[in-house]
């Protein structure tokens, strides 16, 4: 088994542990898991690293940071429009830096599928049918009017009907 898949896998396991406790991932758990990938990645470099035979799968250091920059890229957006937090977009980052730049485009990917399915599987939890209906109208209409006035998207995330009906 590819060692830095498993540390991956050890510490996306206690992130989920501690974020479900706390409702955050510390930085400090991040900034492990990335100095992890670091030296797994550059003890275990085929032909470079120390331990190159022994630890198979890495990726080197260029693609570690490429995939760290993939997470970086996709999940921004979404931090600057504050549909996620800083600390998604740095886990997303530390998991670049495991994978590699491919690797991590599908992560992201199947990270965005899985929320999709959470957010539905809520949606059907809670019967909240009606509070969906009404975000959805507001984000759409207020889409189109920025879209026609030229205004920023951004607008779209403030969106009072949640203040109302909460």
């Amino acid at each position: 088994m590819n060692i830095g898949l498993a540390v991956l896998i050890a510490v996306l396991a206690l992130a989920v542990v501690v974020d479900i406790r706390r409702g955050k991932v510390p930085n400090l758990l991040v900034a492990l898991g990335m100095v992890a990938a670091v030296l797994f990645h550059s003890i275990a470099t085929p032909g470079l690293g120390v331990l190159d035979d022994f630890l198979p799968g890495s990726i080197g250091l260029i693609p570690l940071l490429q995939g760290l920059m993939v997470g970086f890229v996709c999940l921004l957006p979404l931090y600057a429009l504050r549909a996620m937090g800083a600390g998604d977009v740095k886990l997303m980052m530390m998991i670049g830096a495991f994978l590699g730049p491919l690797q991590t485009l599908g992560a992201v990917v199947l990270t965005f599928a899985a929320g999709g399915v959470f957010a539905i599987v809520m949606v059907l939890w809670q019967r909240s049918f009606k509070q969906l209906a009404l975000n959805l109208r507001f984000m759409l209409t207020t889409s189109a009017v920025n879209a026609a006035t030229g205004q920023s998207a951004s607008r779209v995330m403030q969106n009072p009907v949640n203040e109302l009906t909460s």
